[in-house]
């Protein structure tokens, strides 16, 4: 039995990996080896391509020609080669800077602890956050490097406590710079119109008594409201007891946005600590890439959009 050598496609595959390997240490070794050993690795690498480019070429010409860019390879730029360990750690530093990147500027993920925008964002969601939206910030601070699209009535938000900057927050927005708005029966309005709701009766829904608490249930009174185009479903507390007391009129200075949680009268919100300067907004609220409640992992929500 005569044993077969490696196959064209093979050898095809072994000669591009080889060139592209000589050609970048050949770029790294450019100018430390003499004339006639970068002529040397030169001829080399110019006769394979002339093979591989040639679609009928024999396979022990291949072969030939890549036994020769290895051999001119190893005599000339062998010192030029980065030993393993150092490509391992280069490659996990690269990727280790894109996902940083990504995630400084780009999107990111955050968890929601607290059931301040229930019905729209469940305990235990985990949400991607588009950051590029409104224009990316100088990492650890409220400075944008570059102005983006301006924040909207009706957008999710997550931002930069303004009481606390080590604390990031997420509700939505439902007043912009200028605008004079009131909350009064648990209905806003803002510059005097009404914000639409429309009743959809009570429904029950899971809460958790701080983060990592137990699990528990409430019931609340649903409405569908509309906001400059978004419609979502906000809550009321049915017990009137336990209903945040009416507020303003107040009108939204400059360089702000007034946000509230869909949760109505269990949100910390900007009708206690005041509006959010724009800087301090981090990105949009996209979608539930992950989500785990009471039951365990919640696929109904995965892929969900944020309204």
């Amino acid at each position: 039995m005569v044993a077969r050598g490696p196959s064209k496609r093979v050898l095809r595959r072994n000669a591009k990996a080889a060139l592209n390997n000589a050609t970048k240490l050949s770029k790294r070794g450019r100018k430390k080896i003499s004339p006639a050993a970068r002529a040397a690795c030169e001829h080399a690498i110019a006769q394979l391509r002339v093979v591989l480019a040639s679609g009928d070429a024999a396979e022990n010409a291949l072969q030939t020609a890549i036994d020769d860019l290895h051999r001119a390879s190893h005599e000339h730029l062998a010192r030029f080669r980065k030993p393993a360990w150092r490509e391992f750690f280069e490659s996990i530093a690269s990727a280790l800077f894109i996902a940083l990147a990504i995630r400084a500027f780009l999107f990111e993920a955050f968890r929601i602890p607290s059931g301040s925008m229930i019905p729209t964002l469940a305990i235990g969601d985990q949400i991607f956050v588009n950051k590029m939206l409104y224009g990316p910030r100088v990492p650890f601070s409220t400075h944008r490097i570059l102005e983006g699209n301006p924040p909207k009535r009706g957008e999710v938000v997550v931002f930069v406590y303004p009481v606390a900057k080590d604390q990031d927050f997420i509700k939505r927005i439902v007043a912009l710079a200028g605008d004079t708005i009131q909350v009064k029966a648990g209905v806003i309005t803002i510059n005097g119109s009404p914000v639409s709701q429309r009743p959809l009766g009570e429904r029950t829904f899971s809460d958790r008594m701080g983060d990592g608490g137990p699990w528990s249930t409430f019931t609340a009174q649903v409405a569908e409201e509309t906001l400059d185009g978004h419609t979502y479903h906000v809550l009321q507390d049915p017990r009137p007891e336990y209903r945040l007391p009416d507020f303003g009129p107040v009108t939204v200075p400059e360089g702000h946005v007034f946000a509230m949680g869909d949760n109505r009268d269990h949100s910390s919100d900007s009708r206690i600590w005041g509006p959010v300067p724009l800087g301090h907004i981090v990105g949009r609220a996209t979608f539930v890439w992950w989500s785990w409640g009471p039951e365990g992992l919640r696929l109904a929500r995965l892929g969900e959009m944020v309204r």
